[in-house]
């Protein structure tokens, strides 16, 4: 929903044996706390579960109405409540989310994360959009390193496009910014190997008791 609503999403994730995040959500919002979870400081909102989610992104930053396919996938939710998803996000008009995925990047791998900014901000800046399958690795692996992220989505139409055009001359994705380097690269693979090399650590072969 978020690159439908073209929004820009500082991501959390939270995968499987989570080293940070997953710990920080129970601890900030109470020990039954699960992913999917918004946190939205314009309204000062906050919510757990996919529909709850969904309809309130629409509600507040869309037309009020969940469209379809995304609508079904509400109302089986609603049906199930076994449904499974790994993500907790916390919202902003340059929203702010943490999303953990299912299978890929849905499993710890050891990081050295940066700091953040002066500001406060996440290091990392991915500009991409939701249907295109080589942002979609890229966001595995800054979710599988549990590496802070904000997302800027710039689907078809959105003014975001406009503003990557204007800060290199050319719309391409996924584009990552690292502003705790100063390095920004184009092509998933590159920066894939980028992120792994840069704040990847190899586990360590000696087994301790």
């Amino acid at each position: 929903p978020c690159s439908m609503l073209s929004l820009s999403v500082c991501m959390r994730p939270t995968p499987q044996g989570s080293q940070q995040f997953g710990a920080e959500l129970q601890k900030q919002f109470g020990p039954n706390a699960q992913a999917p979870y918004l946190l939205d400081p314009n309204t000062a909102i906050s919510l757990t579960g996919r529909s709850q989610i969904l309809n309130y992104l629409f509600a507040t930053y869309g037309t009020g109405q969940v469209p379809w396919p995304l609508d079904q996938a509400v109302s089986i939710e609603n049906k199930d409540e076994k449904m499974v998803d790994l993500s907790w996000s916390s919202v902003s008009s340059t929203l702010a989310v943490q999303i953990a995925r299912l299978g890929a990047g849905g499993s710890y791998q050891y990081s050295n994360p940066p700091p953040r900014t002066l500001d406060g901000e996440p290091a990392l800046t991915l500009w991409a959009y939701e249907g295109s399958p080589y942002c979609k690795i890229v966001r595995e692996t800054l979710s599988a390193l549990e590496l802070e992220h904000t997302i800027v989505y710039a689907p078809r139409g959105s003014p975001n496009r406009s503003r990557l055009w204007q800060q290199v001359g050319r719309f391409q994705v996924p584009y990552l910014q690292d502003a705790h380097t100063g390095v920004s690269l184009f092509e998933s693979a590159a920066i894939i190997e980028y992120l792994q090399k840069q704040y990847g650590v190899a586990p360590s072969p000696v087994q301790f008791m």
